[in-house]
């Protein structure tokens, strides 16, 4: 690829990367909260977030573990 391709792979790359970054922070609050012993309801409460969310990350944590 060569200019305008290469500027727009450059920016789908750091467009995913912000994301990825943002995602694994936002797993991280979910995680600390549930580590901390509040309950998924009140975790979802706390982050303003729906529980299904929560419960989510929890399954995947769970899953990661084994």
């Amino acid at each position: 690829m060569t200019g305008f391709g290469d500027r727009i792979y450059e920016k789908g790359m750091r467009t995913g990367e912000q994301k990825g970054i943002q995602q694994g922070r936002h797993e991280g609050m979910i995680l600390g909260a549930l580590m901390s012993g509040k309950t998924p309801e009140e975790v979802a409460e706390m982050l303003n977030l729906p529980l299904e969310e929560i419960k989510k990350v929890q399954e995947q944590q769970m899953t990661a573990n084994r």
